[in-house]
This record gives structure tokens, C-alpha cells and sequence, in this order.
């Protein structure tokens, strides 16, 4: 399996009003052709911007739910897939929340895929105690093949799970689970 390195920059800096980009680790695609920011809407606000690295264009822009600089433990890092058409987005909202965002290239433009509700819904479920401390930490770790984004899952119960889903092409792309376990250690 390839492995893709993904840094994580940890943000320290409180962004300004002025729309300015933050730290994103590993931005550029692994072909050199695109680039990823996030940078700011407005006072509030964050986008993800998807741009030609070599002359700054922008392709897409994506807004950033829950994404606030003002604390030094938010952070971005993104997981590439080897043909740079593709990215997972993991998204540290603070010290016990990460989420993972997946992104593809179809059809021209960019669309951010929905990991199936019902899927994370049951891990939860399985990896987490009613009462106990608020932790959820979804990450993408790599690409295997040209369509299937291995993820992994802790919650609070600190046992972690292997996700494995599908990029399912059509007319409207969308991610499949198609296995969870529980991770040996």
C-alpha cells in the first residue's frame, strides 16, 4: 500500500478579518497541480479553497462548519490520493474532535462526498459510553487503489475501528462503507 505522509500543523495564530490563509498540512497535490487553503469568509467564517497551484486560480470553494483559529488546537491536514484527484480533509476542531471531509474531482469540478450517516452512526454507537467523555476522532490514514479511503474511528471508550469506504461513480459520486472492525492492536 502506498503511504501518503500527512502533516499536521497545529494553529496558533487567530486569524484576522481580512480574508488570510491558514496553515494547511500537506496542501499541494501529490502531481504538483492543485493546492488547498482555508482562509477567511469574514470575522466568523472559513472556506476551504481548491486552487491550480501553479497560477493560483481558484476551482472551488467550500465553506468550513465549526472551524475557529481562535484556538491553538484546530488544524488541517489532507491525505491525498496518488493521482491527485482526490483528497480527505481532516479537520482537529479542538482536543476531541476531529472530523474527515473527502473531496473528489468529477465531471470537471470539485465535490465534497458525505461519509453515510447511518454507517458512522452505528460505530459511534459501538465505540462510545452514554456519559463518558466527548471524544470523537475520525481520520482519514490513506488511499488504497484509485477508489477506496481507509479511515479510522476512536471514541471515547478509546477502542479505534478501521473504516474502509468506496468512491461509487455516477451522475452523483458518493462514498459506500464497505467494512468496519475493530482495529487489533
Amino acid at each position: 500500500m502506498h503511504k501518503l505522509a500527512a502533516v499536521c500543523l497545529l494553529l496558533a495564530s487567530v486569524a484576522p478579518a481580512s480574508a488570510q490563509s491558514e496553515k494547511v498540512g500537506n496542501d499541494t497535490s501529490p502531481s504538483g497541480k492543485y493546492a488547498i487553503s482555508v482562509t477567511t469568509a469574514d470575522e466568523e467564517h472559513y472556506e476551504l479553497k481548491i486552487s491550480n497551484a501553479a497560477t493560483g486560480e481558484i476551482a472551488s470553494v467550500f465553506p468550513m462548519e465549526d472551524y475557529d483559529t481562535e484556538t491553538q488546537h484546530h488544524a488541517v491536514d489532507a491525505v491525498w490520493r496518488p493521482d491527485s484527484t482526490a483528497f480527505a480533509l481532516n479537520v482537529e476542531r479542538g482536543r476531541s474532535i476531529t472530523v474527515c471531509e473527502i473531496y473528489l474531482e468529477a465531471q470537471g469540478k470539485w465535490q465534497k462526498l458525505a461519509i453515510p450517516d447511518s454507517d458512522l452512526e452505528k460505530l459511534r454507537k459501538k465505540a462510545n459510553e452514554e456519559g463518558g467523555p466527548s471524544r470523537d476522532y475520525l481520520n482519514a490514514t490513506g488511499w488504497k487503489g484509485k477508489d477506496t479511503v481507509e479511515l479510522e474511528y476512536t471514541g471515547n471508550k478509546g477502542t479505534t475501528y478501521e473504516i474502509v469506504c468506496k468512491m461509487i461513480a455516477g451522475n452523483v459520486p458518493h462514498l459506500k462503507v464497505i467494512s468496519s472492525k475493530l482495529k487489533p492492536d
